[in-house]
């Protein structure tokens, strides 16, 4: 089978597994597809919890769960099967950082991002206890709205109902040859964690369900 044949096949079974609302069906099928576009970048262990294709069916982002990591986005072109992006560590340990990142806005981890501490000033990396990376739909066929969450004083505790400040960094991201880029971006202070967060950790393998 070639892979414009292989691609159709696992856009099917992950529409399938949609429909059937399975979260076991679609951790298997999409974990499928994505190991055929790139078998050396996911395990079996993840878990997928949100698919949305492009308009023109060009492009796939997936909201894929590994572990309890904070970056959760994919983005695969559907013509190749090729990444354009994905979750930061991957990226790190396959030896393709900038693979991992939007390209304009990779901010320094150990700096403040002027936006964030325009609305908390204490919001800095040293009190930052967990970000997360998000696809939320697609705005058009090669623009991708995509959240990024920040949890701040958590004093190391996690979960939906752990103390804290939360900022989400709203992005609207375009598809630039083979990568993902930053178009715009607003920040906003949240009351709390979004359903995303809430339902990423529910499905985390260290969720304390007492």
């Amino acid at each position: 089978m070639d892979s414009a044949g292989r691609d159709s096949l696992s856009r099917q079974q992950v529409l399938r597994s949609d429909d059937t609302k399975s979260w076991a069906s679609r951790s298997v099928y999409v974990t499928r597809f994505i190991k055929r576009s790139d078998s050396s970048a996911i395990s079996d262990n993840g878990l997928p919890a949100d698919v949305f294709y492009s308009a023109d069916n060009r492009y796939v982002a997936i909201n894929n769960r590994r572990a309890n990591a904070g970056d959760y986005l994919w983005v695969i072109s559907l013509r190749d099967g090729e990444p354009l992006k994905v979750p930061e560590d991957i990226a790190t340990e396959l030896g393709k950082k900038e693979l991992g990142q939007i390209s304009g806005d990779h901010f320094p981890p150990d700096q403040a991002m002027p936006e964030v501490t325009a609305l908390c000033p204490d919001c800095t990396p040293d009190n930052l206890n967990h970000p997360f990376l998000f696809s939320r739909d697609w705005k058009s066929s090669d623009e991708l709205n995509v959240v990024e969450e920040f949890h701040f004083f958590g004093r190391g505790m996690y979960g939906p109902r752990a103390p804290g400040v939360w900022i989400a960094v709203n992005k609207i991201c375009r598809i630039t040859g083979k990568r993902l880029s930053l178009v715009k971006q607003s920040v906003e202070k949240e009351t709390g964690p979004s359903e995303l967060v809430e339902r990423a950790w529910t499905l985390s393998p260290f969720h304390n369900v007492n």
